[in-house]
């Protein structure tokens, strides 16, 4: 279940609110009604975006059909995926929709169709649906044909590798744009603001996150999304080169107290990396730190790994296969994690390289931008 709920967080819209009166909205319940053809028992994982939900709820398919019902004061994203009776989930029938309050939602799914998923009975999800096909279609057939073939074997290929990478990012722009010029356009829409939360969960972008933040209506600036975009913002802001680190407290592999503000005194140079066993990318970078760490720790340069794992036996397991001879936090609290929240990390790997007073310096420093930054201040 932990593996399904990673997955939901990582993945990745016309009925639009004309006036700021929803922001009195009452509390109302909504049902969904649905049916998996050619799955007989199993389970659905549905998360909603909300200020109550904070992880997946399960629902039974009995008999093929499943049957759900909550609160909700607004539209609001969610994501949903078929498990079958062995748990087994595939990651291509991932679907994302939108409920709403008052509304009697019915969803029938057919995941060996090129649709999977049809939603209907939610003005909110009409509106989404409109959008994905007048202004999203586009960018997904794109990404659809870059990615959908790629030979699993490509991982290994680290040239092939970066180019699919620049693709992607490049496609993600181009999906933040369209985003934001709808945002700018529909100002009161939840879809359009629900969307552009998804997108910063996947790239914790900070333009974008400013730019759909000031687009959005003083009701969209205080719903759930509006007000986690707004948390991002201030946290961005502690988090600037020439801001002070903020201070954290946390524990060791060994079970010591750590603090970084006593960490840091007498030290050159230090480096907050914020990584996890589980995380791909992580892993690769780690010869990149090995390697720096190694060259310039005798100069005055430290580090401090703070995990996002849950499991202590795989954050333990992973410093020792990766030689990560550095000091090592964490609160075993994933995502969940305190010191990741206060650095507003929403991706890893992430860093923050700061001096002997905590001032920032620099941040996100990979592969040989962080040697180059090190030769540089460490002459």
């Amino acid at each position: 279940m932990k593996k399904i709920i990673f997955f939901l967080t990582l993945i990745y819209c016309t009925c639009s609110c004309n006036s700021d009166k929803l922001e009195s909205a009452k509390t109302k319940i909504y049902t969904i009604t649905g049916s998996v053809k050619g799955l007989q028992s199993g389970e659905v994982y549905l998360q909603v975006y909300n200020r109550t939900q904070e992880r997946p709820d399960t629902i039974k398919i009995v008999d093929g059909k499943f049957n759900y019902s909550s609160k909700a004061t607004n539209p609001e994203l969610a994501i949903m995926v078929v498990a079958d009776a062995e748990k087994n989930v595939n990651r291509k029938n991932v679907m994302m929709f939108f409920i709403e309050p008052d509304s009697k939602i019915n969803i029938n799914i057919d995941t060996a169709t090129k649709e999977k998923y049809i939603v209907t009975g939610s003005k909110a999800n009409d509106e989404f649906l409109a959008f994905k096909k007048n202004s999203l279609a586009a960018i997904e057939e794109k990404e659809k044909q870059t990615f959908e073939n790629v030979n699993p074997m490509t991982i290994n290929n680290p040239a092939t590798m970066d180019s699919l990478m620049k693709l992607s990012e490049i496609i993600q722009q181009e999906r933040k744009k369209v985003v934001l010029d709808y945002l700018s356009k529909n100002k009161y829409s939840y879809v359009a603001i629900g969307y552009a939360y998804l997108l910063s969960i996947q790239n914790d972008d900070a333009k974008f996150i400013e730019n759909a933040y000031a687009s959005a209506s003083d009701t969209l600036k205080n719903s759930y999304y509006g007000t986690e975009f707004k948390k991002k913002i201030d946290a961005a802001s502690k988090t600037e080169v020439g801001a002070i680190a903020a201070d954290f407290t946390s524990t060791e592999i060994d079970g010591k107290a750590f603090k970084l503000s006593d960490f840091y005194k007498g030290k050159k140079l230090v480096l907050i990396d914020f990584w996890a066993s589980w995380c791909g990318p992580c892993r690769k970078e780690n010869p990149n730190v090995v390697k720096a760490y190694n060259q310039f720790h005798s100069k005055g340069f430290d580090i401090v790994g703070v995990s996002l794992d849950e499991e202590k036996h795989d954050w333990i397991g992973a410093v020792k296969k990766d030689n990560l001879t550095w000091t090592h936090v964490s609160d075993l609290k994933g995502w969940e994690s305190q010191t990741a929240r206060l650095y507003n990390v929403s991706s890893i790997p992430t860093n923050f390289l700061i001096d002997g007073n905590g001032k920032i310096l620099a941040s996100n420093l990979r592969g040989n931008d962080l040697e180059n930054k090190l030769q540089e201040l460490l002459k």
